[in-house]
């Protein structure tokens, strides 16, 4: 979101680089206390189940909901590096390394075929940075990182291919559609607007040959 200008909401950071998740600690536990300090509301970390690999900040509203986020720390086999520029209200800028656009555009393909469910937040990413605009990166770029990461999962293309015929109805599934409503600005929940955007990253995914 900052480094790409995606502006749809993420309830989670992905920390690849993480070796032993109790490590964090002593981090995430001043992050829930600044949190605690900037918005008023009653904050915590909470540390992996035994055996897992994801942080919890918690964030308590006055009448017992909770706002939640996930710190995940798992390896990721990236094939490309890009630094990206941080500028964000209230820290001093800085840079660290990323991977290019085309890889991110890569693996959001594999994750509408293969995460456990349907995934709004994958279909609404593909139309942002493939679909929106002329993409910065040929096709071809693309699709040999999606053959290489399935080749790193074991999965024939095929299975892919297939994956995305089955799951890509006509229409947009209502976990979708509900999801979109959660995570993206207000200006952008129409339901107009989410049929429209179903429908061109539909059209352009079952087009795709490996």
């Amino acid at each position: 979101m900052i480094g790409y200008g995606n502006p749809r909401f993420s309830e989670d950071i992905d920390l690849s680089r993480i070796s032993a998740p109790e490590k964090l600690a002593p981090f995430l536990g001043k992050a829930a206390r600044e949190l605690q300090n900037l918005l008023g509301l009653q904050s915590s970390a909470t540390p992996p189940r035994e055996g897992g690999l994801t942080w919890r900040i918690n964030c308590r509203r006055p009448d017992g909901s909770q706002v939640r986020l996930h710190i995940d720390s798992q390896p990721y086999n990236c094939f490309s590096s890009h630094p990206v520029m941080v500028e964000y209200p209230g820290i001093a800028p800085f840079v660290f390394p990323s991977i290019e656009l085309a890889e991110i555009v890569a693996d959001k393909l594999i994750a509408v075929a293969f995460r456990r469910y349907l995934g709004g937040r994958d279909l609404f990413d593909l139309w942002y940075h493939r679909l929106k605009t002329p993409p910065p990166f040929s096709d071809r770029s693309v699709l040999n990182l999606v053959t290489l990461k399935l080749k790193l999962r074991r999965l024939r293309p095929q299975d892919f291919l297939d994956s995305l015929k089955l799951r890509l109805g006509a229409e947009p599934p209502k976990r979708v559609m509900a999801e979109w409503s959660r995570y993206l600005p207000r200006g952008l929940r129409d339901a107009r607007l989410f049929r429209e955007i179903y429908a061109a990253v539909r059209g352009h995914l079952l087009g795709i040959k490996l």
